[in-house]
Protein backbone atom coordinates (compact mmCIF):
# COMPACT_ATOMS: atom_id res chain seq x y z
CA UNK A 1 0.00 0.00 0.00
CA UNK A 2 1.12 3.29 -0.90
CA UNK A 3 0.47 6.12 1.57
CA UNK A 4 0.66 9.19 -0.47
CA UNK A 5 0.48 12.49 1.58
CA UNK A 6 -0.13 16.03 0.48
CA UNK A 7 -2.02 19.31 0.06
CA UNK A 8 -2.63 19.25 -3.22
CA UNK A 9 -1.49 22.86 -3.96
CA UNK A 10 -3.98 24.67 -1.66
CA UNK A 11 -6.50 26.18 -3.90
CA UNK A 12 -5.62 24.64 -6.98
CA UNK A 13 -8.35 21.79 -6.09
CA UNK A 14 -10.02 22.90 -2.58
CA UNK A 15 -9.66 26.10 -1.55
CA UNK A 16 -12.15 28.57 -2.30
CA UNK A 17 -11.24 29.31 -5.69
CA UNK A 18 -12.46 27.33 -8.59
CA UNK A 19 -11.97 23.36 -8.55
CA UNK A 20 -10.04 21.63 -11.39
CA UNK A 21 -12.55 20.96 -14.13
CA UNK A 22 -15.65 21.30 -11.50
CA UNK A 23 -15.69 25.03 -11.91
CA UNK A 24 -17.24 25.14 -8.37
CA UNK A 25 -16.16 24.48 -4.61
CA UNK A 26 -14.99 20.97 -3.96
CA UNK A 27 -17.70 20.78 -1.16
CA UNK A 28 -20.01 21.17 -3.73
CA UNK A 29 -19.28 18.47 -6.09
CA UNK A 30 -20.84 15.40 -7.19
CA UNK A 31 -18.80 11.81 -6.42
CA UNK A 32 -18.64 11.63 -10.23
CA UNK A 33 -17.31 15.48 -10.63
CA UNK A 34 -15.00 14.42 -7.36
CA UNK A 35 -13.82 11.68 -8.65
CA UNK A 36 -12.91 13.27 -12.01
CA UNK A 37 -10.85 15.72 -10.46
CA UNK A 38 -8.85 13.62 -8.17
CA UNK A 39 -8.23 11.24 -11.28
CA UNK A 40 -9.67 7.89 -9.37
CA UNK A 41 -10.01 4.57 -10.65
CA UNK A 42 -13.45 3.74 -11.62
CA UNK A 43 -12.80 0.23 -10.10
CA UNK A 44 -12.06 1.74 -6.89
CA UNK A 45 -13.92 2.29 -3.75
CA UNK A 46 -13.84 5.79 -1.91
CA UNK A 47 -13.95 6.03 1.63
CA UNK A 48 -14.52 9.05 3.78
CA UNK A 49 -12.55 9.00 6.99
CA UNK A 50 -12.42 11.77 10.18
CA UNK A 51 -9.44 13.45 11.58
CA UNK A 52 -8.91 10.34 13.75
CA UNK A 53 -9.80 7.62 11.03
CA UNK A 54 -13.47 6.77 11.91
CA UNK A 55 -15.31 5.89 9.55
CA UNK A 56 -17.82 9.19 7.69
CA UNK A 57 -20.33 9.24 5.67
CA UNK A 58 -19.90 11.16 2.52
CA UNK A 59 -22.39 13.87 3.51
CA UNK A 60 -20.24 14.27 7.05
CA UNK A 61 -17.36 14.27 5.44
CA UNK A 62 -18.49 16.87 2.74
CA UNK A 63 -19.89 18.86 6.11
CA UNK A 64 -16.83 19.38 8.04
CA UNK A 65 -14.51 20.21 4.95
CA UNK A 66 -13.69 23.66 4.11
CA UNK A 67 -12.04 25.58 2.17
CA UNK A 68 -8.17 25.03 3.20
CA UNK A 69 -8.90 22.31 4.99
CA UNK A 70 -6.02 19.57 4.10
CA UNK A 71 -6.43 15.72 2.84
CA UNK A 72 -5.01 12.69 3.10
CA UNK A 73 -5.12 10.33 0.12
CA UNK A 74 -4.79 6.95 0.91
CA UNK A 75 -4.70 4.31 -2.03
CA UNK A 76 -4.49 0.74 -1.28
CA UNK A 77 -4.70 -1.12 -4.90
CA UNK A 78 -4.67 -4.01 -3.12
CA UNK A 79 -8.21 -3.91 -1.71
CA UNK A 80 -9.28 -1.44 -4.76
CA UNK A 81 -10.16 1.81 -1.80
CA UNK A 82 -9.52 5.23 -2.40
CA UNK A 83 -9.47 7.13 1.26
CA UNK A 84 -9.90 10.58 1.55
CA UNK A 85 -9.32 11.29 4.99
CA UNK A 86 -9.21 14.93 6.93
CA UNK A 87 -5.49 15.64 7.99
CA UNK A 88 -4.35 17.04 11.20
CA UNK A 89 -1.76 19.59 10.77
CA UNK A 90 0.46 16.92 12.20
CA UNK A 91 -0.31 14.23 9.53
CA UNK A 92 1.21 16.12 6.76
CA UNK A 93 4.78 15.64 5.96
CA UNK A 94 6.69 18.92 6.42
CA UNK A 95 8.01 19.93 3.28
CA UNK A 96 11.88 20.90 2.95
CA UNK A 97 13.88 22.31 0.36
CA UNK A 98 15.73 19.48 -1.56
CA UNK A 99 19.51 20.18 -1.12
CA UNK A 100 20.94 17.13 -2.57
CA UNK A 101 19.93 13.75 -4.23
CA UNK A 102 20.84 10.24 -4.19
CA UNK A 103 23.18 9.38 -7.22
CA UNK A 104 21.00 7.42 -9.64
CA UNK A 105 21.20 4.75 -12.32
CA UNK A 106 17.83 4.06 -14.38
CA UNK A 107 16.48 3.19 -17.48
CA UNK A 108 13.76 5.14 -18.93
CA UNK A 109 9.93 3.51 -20.09
CA UNK A 110 11.96 3.37 -23.24
CA UNK A 111 14.49 1.43 -22.21
CA UNK A 112 17.27 3.96 -22.65
CA UNK A 113 19.99 4.07 -19.58
CA UNK A 114 20.02 7.55 -17.70
CA UNK A 115 22.29 8.16 -14.97
CA UNK A 116 23.95 10.92 -12.60
CA UNK A 117 26.26 10.87 -14.71
CA UNK A 118 24.75 11.17 -18.31
CA UNK A 119 22.85 14.13 -17.20
CA UNK A 120 26.52 16.16 -16.30
CA UNK A 121 27.46 19.15 -18.89
CA UNK A 122 24.01 21.00 -18.78
CA UNK A 123 21.16 22.08 -16.36
CA UNK A 124 18.68 19.26 -15.84
CA UNK A 125 14.58 19.81 -14.58
CA UNK A 126 13.82 17.13 -12.73
CA UNK A 127 9.78 16.40 -11.86
CA UNK A 128 7.83 13.97 -9.71
CA UNK A 129 4.83 12.75 -10.33
CA UNK A 130 2.47 10.01 -10.26
CA UNK A 131 -0.23 8.79 -12.40
CA UNK A 132 -3.61 9.70 -10.47
CA UNK A 133 -2.09 13.20 -8.96
CA UNK A 134 -4.98 15.63 -10.22
CA UNK A 135 -1.79 18.33 -10.41
CA UNK A 136 0.58 16.30 -12.13
CA UNK A 137 -2.43 15.97 -14.50
CA UNK A 138 -2.79 19.60 -14.94
CA UNK A 139 1.16 20.46 -15.10
CA UNK A 140 1.71 18.55 -18.60
CA UNK A 141 1.17 20.86 -20.74
CA UNK A 142 2.77 23.74 -18.84
CA UNK A 143 5.58 21.12 -18.68
CA UNK A 144 6.06 20.19 -22.30
CA UNK A 145 5.50 23.79 -23.22
CA UNK A 146 8.80 24.58 -21.26
CA UNK A 147 10.59 22.13 -22.81
CA UNK A 148 9.73 22.57 -26.39
CA UNK A 149 10.58 26.63 -26.05
CA UNK A 150 14.04 25.56 -23.63
CA UNK A 151 16.41 22.71 -25.11
CA UNK A 152 19.23 24.00 -23.02
CA UNK A 153 17.95 21.76 -20.46
CA UNK A 154 18.15 17.85 -20.02
CA UNK A 155 14.84 16.63 -18.97
CA UNK A 156 13.22 13.19 -16.33
CA UNK A 157 10.16 12.72 -15.02
CA UNK A 158 10.07 10.56 -12.47
CA UNK A 159 7.22 8.62 -10.27
CA UNK A 160 6.84 5.83 -7.94
CA UNK A 161 4.02 3.78 -10.14
CA UNK A 162 5.01 1.19 -11.89
CA UNK A 163 5.57 0.99 -15.69
CA UNK A 164 2.64 -0.38 -17.23
CA UNK A 165 0.97 2.81 -15.24
CA UNK A 166 3.34 5.37 -16.14
CA UNK A 167 3.02 4.18 -20.14
CA UNK A 168 -0.50 4.63 -19.74
CA UNK A 169 -0.12 8.01 -18.57
CA UNK A 170 2.56 9.52 -20.87
CA UNK A 171 0.14 8.09 -23.40
CA UNK A 172 -3.05 9.60 -22.16
CA UNK A 173 -1.67 12.69 -21.05
CA UNK A 174 0.64 12.98 -23.96
CA UNK A 175 3.74 13.55 -21.33
CA UNK A 176 6.50 14.93 -24.09
CA UNK A 177 9.17 14.52 -20.96
CA UNK A 178 11.22 11.32 -20.53
CA UNK A 179 9.92 9.36 -17.83
CA UNK A 180 11.90 6.94 -15.45
CA UNK A 181 8.86 4.49 -13.65
CA UNK A 182 9.20 2.45 -10.22
CA UNK A 183 11.33 4.80 -8.57
CA UNK A 184 9.62 4.55 -4.85
CA UNK A 185 12.84 3.59 -3.28
CA UNK A 186 15.11 5.98 -4.84
CA UNK A 187 12.56 8.61 -3.51
CA UNK A 188 12.41 7.53 -0.18
CA UNK A 189 16.43 8.24 0.02
CA UNK A 190 16.13 11.45 -1.73
CA UNK A 191 13.30 13.11 0.94
CA UNK A 192 10.87 13.31 -1.83
CA UNK A 193 7.05 13.96 0.13
CA UNK A 194 5.08 16.01 -1.83
CA UNK A 195 3.78 15.79 -6.06
CA UNK A 196 4.22 17.62 -8.16
CA UNK A 197 7.76 18.17 -6.70
CA UNK A 198 10.17 20.16 -9.18
CA UNK A 199 14.52 20.18 -8.35
CA UNK A 200 16.78 21.77 -10.79
CA UNK A 201 20.76 20.69 -11.15
CA UNK A 202 23.54 22.55 -12.17
CA UNK A 203 25.42 21.31 -15.16
CA UNK A 204 27.86 19.70 -12.51
CA UNK A 205 24.61 17.94 -10.89
CA UNK A 206 24.65 20.12 -7.33
CA UNK A 207 21.18 20.72 -6.65
CA UNK A 208 19.90 24.59 -7.48
CA UNK A 209 16.65 24.32 -5.98
CA UNK A 210 12.82 22.83 -5.27
CA UNK A 211 9.84 23.55 -5.65
CA UNK A 212 6.35 21.97 -4.94
CA UNK A 213 3.39 22.85 -7.37
CA UNK A 214 2.16 25.96 -9.44
CA UNK A 215 -0.69 28.34 -8.36
CA UNK A 216 -3.96 28.25 -8.65
CA UNK A 217 -3.81 30.45 -11.78
CA UNK A 218 -0.71 28.84 -13.77
CA UNK A 219 -2.73 25.71 -13.07
CA UNK A 220 -5.83 27.02 -14.79
CA UNK A 221 -3.82 28.89 -17.84
CA UNK A 222 -1.41 27.13 -19.68
CA UNK A 223 0.43 30.62 -20.80
CA UNK A 224 0.46 31.99 -16.78
CA UNK A 225 1.75 28.31 -16.25
CA UNK A 226 4.73 28.73 -18.88
CA UNK A 227 5.59 32.13 -17.87
CA UNK A 228 5.28 31.07 -13.61
CA UNK A 229 7.50 28.02 -14.19
CA UNK A 230 9.99 29.64 -16.20
CA UNK A 231 10.42 32.42 -13.48
CA UNK A 232 11.03 29.78 -10.72
CA UNK A 233 13.81 28.49 -12.82
CA UNK A 234 15.18 31.70 -13.83
CA UNK A 235 15.19 32.80 -10.21
CA UNK A 236 16.29 29.25 -9.06
CA UNK A 237 19.13 29.75 -11.21
CA UNK A 238 20.06 33.09 -9.86
CA UNK A 239 20.03 31.77 -6.34
CA UNK A 240 16.90 34.14 -5.83
CA UNK A 241 14.48 33.15 -2.91
CA UNK A 242 16.44 29.95 -2.17
CA UNK A 243 15.96 28.47 1.65
CA UNK A 244 19.03 26.51 3.03
CA UNK A 245 17.84 23.28 3.52
CA UNK A 246 19.23 21.41 7.41
CA UNK A 247 22.51 20.46 5.55
CA UNK A 248 23.25 23.78 4.42
CA UNK A 249 24.63 25.52 7.71
CA UNK A 250 27.24 24.66 10.27
CA UNK A 251 29.70 24.54 8.05
CA UNK A 252 33.06 25.47 8.70
CA UNK A 253 35.55 26.16 6.18
CA UNK A 254 39.19 24.36 6.47
CA UNK A 255 40.80 25.92 3.52
CA UNK A 256 42.85 29.49 3.56
CA UNK A 257 45.11 30.85 1.15
CA UNK A 258 47.94 30.81 3.96
CA UNK A 259 46.82 26.98 4.98
CA UNK A 260 46.61 28.23 8.69
CA UNK A 261 44.95 25.30 9.91
CA UNK A 262 47.42 23.07 8.91
CA UNK A 263 50.97 21.29 9.41
CA UNK A 264 52.90 19.62 7.08
CA UNK A 265 54.96 16.64 7.04
CA UNK A 266 57.18 15.42 4.32
CA UNK A 267 59.00 11.84 4.18
CA UNK A 268 60.92 10.88 1.30
CA UNK A 269 60.83 12.03 -2.25
CA UNK A 270 59.35 9.20 -4.99
CA UNK A 271 62.80 8.61 -6.07
CA UNK A 272 64.18 8.18 -2.93
CA UNK A 273 61.25 6.48 -1.10
CA UNK A 274 61.59 2.95 -2.57
CA UNK A 275 64.83 2.43 -1.37
CA UNK A 276 63.72 3.64 2.41
CA UNK A 277 61.29 0.41 2.48
CA UNK A 278 64.02 -1.83 1.12
CA UNK A 279 66.50 -1.01 3.51
CA UNK A 280 68.89 0.24 0.99
CA UNK A 281 68.97 4.00 1.17
CA UNK A 282 72.08 5.68 2.54
CA UNK A 283 72.15 5.86 6.59
CA UNK A 284 72.37 10.05 5.90
CA UNK A 285 68.99 9.89 4.14
CA UNK A 286 66.37 11.08 6.56
CA UNK A 287 62.33 11.97 6.52
CA UNK A 288 62.64 15.99 5.69
CA UNK A 289 60.11 16.38 8.86
CA UNK A 290 57.30 18.78 9.92
CA UNK A 291 56.98 21.73 8.49
CA UNK A 292 59.84 22.13 6.16
CA UNK A 293 60.68 25.78 5.41
CA UNK A 294 59.68 26.58 2.48
CA UNK A 295 58.13 23.56 1.44
CA UNK A 296 56.36 23.28 -2.11
CA UNK A 297 54.47 19.92 -1.67
CA UNK A 298 51.34 21.37 -0.51
CA UNK A 299 50.52 25.48 -2.14
CA UNK A 300 47.42 26.79 -2.70
CA UNK A 301 46.22 28.68 -5.92
CA UNK A 302 43.19 30.58 -6.97
CA UNK A 303 41.11 28.58 -9.44
CA UNK A 304 38.05 30.58 -10.66
CA UNK A 305 37.98 32.85 -7.82
CA UNK A 306 38.36 29.57 -5.27
CA UNK A 307 41.16 28.60 -2.87
CA UNK A 308 42.55 25.62 -4.56
CA UNK A 309 44.84 23.18 -2.52
CA UNK A 310 47.52 21.89 -5.17
CA UNK A 311 49.41 18.94 -4.13
CA UNK A 312 52.81 18.26 -6.13
CA UNK A 313 53.02 14.80 -5.33
CA UNK A 314 56.82 14.82 -5.67
CA UNK A 315 57.26 13.83 -1.99
CA UNK A 316 55.54 11.43 -0.12
CA UNK A 317 53.96 13.12 3.27
CA UNK A 318 50.72 15.15 4.05
CA UNK A 319 48.68 18.49 4.89
CA UNK A 320 47.54 17.76 8.33
CA UNK A 321 44.82 18.90 10.25
CA UNK A 322 46.03 21.27 13.75
CA UNK A 323 42.47 20.36 15.25
CA UNK A 324 41.57 16.83 15.93
CA UNK A 325 37.54 16.24 15.41
CA UNK A 326 35.14 13.73 16.27
CA UNK A 327 31.59 13.23 15.20
CA UNK A 328 31.46 15.27 11.68
CA UNK A 329 30.33 15.15 8.30
CA UNK A 330 33.71 16.50 6.10
CA UNK A 331 33.33 17.14 2.54
CA UNK A 332 35.21 17.94 -0.24
CA UNK A 333 36.18 18.66 -3.98
CA UNK A 334 39.17 16.51 -5.44
CA UNK A 335 40.12 16.17 -9.02
CA UNK A 336 43.40 14.94 -10.79
CA UNK A 337 46.31 17.20 -11.91
CA UNK A 338 48.54 15.88 -15.01
CA UNK A 339 52.23 14.97 -13.36
CA UNK A 340 53.28 11.55 -11.87
CA UNK A 341 56.08 10.65 -10.37
CA UNK A 342 58.59 7.80 -8.87
CA UNK A 343 57.85 5.17 -7.98
CA UNK A 344 54.27 5.33 -9.81
CA UNK A 345 54.69 6.91 -12.86
CA UNK A 346 52.87 3.15 -14.67
CA UNK A 347 50.34 3.38 -11.84
CA UNK A 348 47.48 4.68 -10.97
CA UNK A 349 47.27 8.16 -9.62
CA UNK A 350 46.88 7.64 -5.79
CA UNK A 351 45.72 9.95 -2.62
CA UNK A 352 43.87 10.20 0.13
CA UNK A 353 41.80 11.26 3.29
CA UNK A 354 43.17 9.60 6.86
CA UNK A 355 41.05 10.51 9.28
CA UNK A 356 40.95 10.01 13.03
CA UNK A 357 44.92 10.35 12.52
CA UNK A 358 46.81 10.51 15.56
CA UNK A 359 50.27 10.03 16.38
CA UNK A 360 53.79 9.92 15.67
CA UNK A 361 54.02 10.43 11.37
CA UNK A 362 56.22 7.39 9.55
CA UNK A 363 54.15 4.26 11.55
CA UNK A 364 53.26 3.05 8.31
CA UNK A 365 54.18 0.65 5.79
CA UNK A 366 55.30 4.08 3.72
CA UNK A 367 56.91 5.20 6.62
CA UNK A 368 55.19 9.04 5.78
CA UNK A 369 51.64 9.23 7.74
CA UNK A 370 50.30 8.12 11.32
CA UNK A 371 47.99 6.30 12.60
CA UNK A 372 44.76 6.28 10.91
CA UNK A 373 41.60 5.13 8.56
CA UNK A 374 41.68 5.77 4.61
CA UNK A 375 39.49 7.38 2.46
CA UNK A 376 40.92 6.26 -0.49
CA UNK A 377 41.32 8.90 -3.34
CA UNK A 378 42.30 7.05 -6.35
CA UNK A 379 41.56 6.91 -10.46
CA UNK A 380 38.40 4.82 -10.57
CA UNK A 381 38.27 4.06 -6.93
CA UNK A 382 37.52 6.73 -4.77
CA UNK A 383 36.25 6.05 -1.05
CA UNK A 384 38.01 2.35 -1.13
CA UNK A 385 39.10 1.70 2.74
CA UNK A 386 42.98 1.06 3.73
CA UNK A 387 43.71 0.38 7.24
CA UNK A 388 47.27 2.43 8.17
CA UNK A 389 49.45 0.78 11.04
CA UNK A 390 47.73 -0.75 13.38
CA UNK A 391 43.73 0.53 12.46
CA UNK A 392 41.13 -2.03 12.19
CA UNK A 393 37.39 -1.83 10.98
CA UNK A 394 34.60 -4.02 9.85
CA UNK A 395 33.12 -3.97 7.17
CA UNK A 396 30.42 -5.79 4.37
CA UNK A 397 31.79 -7.46 1.74
CA UNK A 398 31.20 -9.60 -0.97
CA UNK A 399 33.58 -12.77 -1.39
CA UNK A 400 36.59 -11.21 -3.45
CA UNK A 401 36.21 -12.31 -6.76
CA UNK A 402 38.34 -13.89 -9.25
CA UNK A 403 41.33 -11.32 -10.26
CA UNK A 404 40.15 -8.87 -8.19
CA UNK A 405 42.51 -6.88 -5.68
CA UNK A 406 40.37 -7.27 -2.98
CA UNK A 407 36.80 -7.96 -1.55
CA UNK A 408 34.28 -5.24 -2.37
CA UNK A 409 32.14 -3.36 -0.24
CA UNK A 410 28.70 -4.42 -0.49
CA UNK A 411 25.71 -3.48 1.99
CA UNK A 412 24.09 -6.71 1.60
CA UNK A 413 27.15 -8.76 2.43
CA UNK A 414 27.89 -10.31 6.01
CA UNK A 415 30.68 -7.91 8.06
CA UNK A 416 34.32 -9.07 7.66
CA UNK A 417 37.43 -7.36 9.78
CA UNK A 418 39.34 -5.98 8.19
CA UNK A 419 43.15 -5.15 10.27
CA UNK A 420 46.27 -6.27 8.88
CA UNK A 421 47.26 -8.16 6.02
CA UNK A 422 43.77 -8.23 5.18
CA UNK A 423 43.73 -4.32 5.34
CA UNK A 424 42.17 -3.55 2.12
CA UNK A 425 38.25 -3.26 0.45
CA UNK A 426 36.97 -1.93 -2.99
CA UNK A 427 34.55 0.51 -3.24
CA UNK A 428 31.02 -0.20 -3.77
CA UNK A 429 31.11 0.89 -7.50
CA UNK A 430 33.66 3.60 -9.62
CA UNK A 431 32.10 6.90 -8.94
CA UNK A 432 34.95 8.56 -10.62
CA UNK A 433 34.19 11.46 -12.82
CA UNK A 434 37.53 11.30 -14.15
CA UNK A 435 38.56 15.36 -15.90
CA UNK A 436 35.74 16.41 -13.22
CA UNK A 437 35.78 17.72 -9.88
CA UNK A 438 34.50 15.10 -7.74
CA UNK A 439 32.20 15.47 -4.55
CA UNK A 440 33.65 13.67 -1.49
CA UNK A 441 31.71 13.24 1.77
CA UNK A 442 33.07 11.36 5.09
CA UNK A 443 30.70 11.06 7.68
CA UNK A 444 31.63 9.61 11.12
CA UNK A 445 29.75 9.35 14.20
CA UNK A 446 31.18 6.93 17.46
CA UNK A 447 33.06 4.10 15.71
CA UNK A 448 31.28 4.23 12.94
CA UNK A 449 31.99 6.18 9.09
CA UNK A 450 30.62 6.59 5.76
CA UNK A 451 32.26 7.36 2.93
CA UNK A 452 30.24 9.10 -0.04
CA UNK A 453 31.05 9.79 -3.43
CA UNK A 454 29.06 12.28 -5.49
CA UNK A 455 26.43 12.09 -3.83
CA UNK A 456 26.55 7.59 -3.55
CA UNK A 457 27.15 5.79 -0.87
CA UNK A 458 30.81 3.47 -1.68
CA UNK A 459 31.35 2.36 1.67
CA UNK A 460 30.79 2.25 5.48
CA UNK A 461 32.70 0.69 8.04
CA UNK A 462 31.84 0.24 11.83
CA UNK A 463 33.68 -0.27 15.35
CA UNK A 464 36.92 1.72 14.08
CA UNK A 465 39.80 0.86 16.20
CA UNK A 466 43.18 0.33 16.29
CA UNK A 467 45.97 -2.24 18.26
CA UNK A 468 47.59 -0.65 21.33
CA UNK A 469 49.94 -2.64 22.67
CA UNK A 470 48.46 -5.88 23.29
CA UNK A 471 44.71 -5.27 22.84
CA UNK A 472 42.29 -3.76 20.30
CA UNK A 473 40.58 0.29 21.61
CA UNK A 474 38.32 2.49 19.63
CA UNK A 475 39.50 4.81 16.57
CA UNK A 476 36.69 7.34 16.81
CA UNK A 477 38.49 11.14 16.74
CA UNK A 478 41.88 12.46 15.69
CA UNK A 479 43.35 14.77 12.80
CA UNK A 480 42.50 14.56 8.87
CA UNK A 481 45.57 13.93 6.88
CA UNK A 482 45.62 14.78 2.83
CA UNK A 483 48.16 13.01 0.97
CA UNK A 484 50.87 13.27 -1.15
CA UNK A 485 51.46 10.04 -3.03
CA UNK A 486 53.54 10.79 -6.01
CA UNK A 487 50.74 12.39 -8.02
CA UNK A 488 49.26 15.69 -8.63
CA UNK A 489 45.72 16.57 -7.10
CA UNK A 490 44.03 19.20 -6.50
CA UNK A 491 41.35 20.24 -3.91
CA UNK A 492 38.54 22.65 -2.56
CA UNK A 493 35.75 23.60 -0.94
CA UNK A 494 36.96 21.80 2.31
CA UNK A 495 34.36 21.96 5.15
CA UNK A 496 33.43 20.09 8.38
CA UNK A 497 30.64 20.31 10.74
CA UNK A 498 29.87 18.60 14.09
CA UNK A 499 26.80 16.11 14.32
CA UNK A 500 24.71 14.68 17.53
CA UNK A 501 23.75 11.14 15.61
CA UNK A 502 24.57 9.64 12.45
CA UNK A 503 22.12 10.80 9.63
CA UNK A 504 19.11 8.69 9.24
CA UNK A 505 19.80 8.06 5.69
CA UNK A 506 23.00 6.16 7.03
CA UNK A 507 22.29 4.83 9.97
CA UNK A 508 20.63 1.59 8.60
CA UNK A 509 23.79 0.71 6.74
CA UNK A 510 24.97 -0.33 10.42
CA UNK A 511 22.29 -2.57 11.24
Amino acid sequence: MANLWRSLLACAVFGGCATAGAGGDFTSMSEAEMRATLNVPADMQVLYKDESGAALTRDEFMKRMHAGKSLALIKDPAKHTFTLKLANAGDMPETKPITSLPAFEFRNIAGTPVTSRSLAGKPTLLSFFFAECAPCIAEVPILNAFRLKHPEYNYLALTFDPPDVALAFIKQRKLEWPVVADTLEWQKSAGIKTYPTYVLLSEKGAVLGSGSGLDSDAMKDPKIGLASFEKWVADTRAGKGARPGPDDTGWTPLLDASLSKFDVYLSYRGDQIMSVLKGTAPATLKPVGLNPPQQTAFTTVKEGGAVTLRVSGEYYGCLVTKQSFRNYRFRAKVRWGDKKWEPRLKELKDSGVLYHSRGEFGVDYWKSWALSQEFQVIEHGLGEYWTQATSASDIRVAPKAAGAEAPRWDPDAPWMTFTAPNNHALAGSDEDRVGQWNQLELVCFGADCVHVVNGKVVMALRNSRYKSFDKYVPLDSGKLQFQSEAAEVFWRDLEIKPIAAMPAEYAGLFK
